[in-house]
């Protein structure tokens, strides 16, 4: 699994209530499913939605801000240890 997936707060309309609620990335691929905050209606993921997630999981990870930040903390963490 992508290490940015746990990160990523994915944003997905209710359809019952219309209503936005949003899961960590890994756990909506992990169970494919979601409950409403609001309403409580659970709901699986429908294969546009899946494909749509992995996809801005995909890009987030290829992303260079993330791997120059991630990058960028790990060199902070070395040299604090140094100081």
């Amino acid at each position: 699994m992508s290490s940015v997936a746990p990160l990523v707060q994915y944003p997905i309309p209710c359809p019952e209530c219309n209503f936005y609620t949003s899961n960590p990335a890994s756990v909506l691929l992990q169970s494919k499913t979601f409950e409403c905050r609001r309403c409580q209606h659970q709901q699986a993921l429908n294969d546009k939605q899946l494909a749509t997630l992995k996809r801005t999981v995909s890009h987030l990870q290829n992303c260079g801000l993330y791997q120059t930040a991630t990058t960028d903390h790990a060199d902070a963490e070395s040299s604090e240890s140094f100081a």
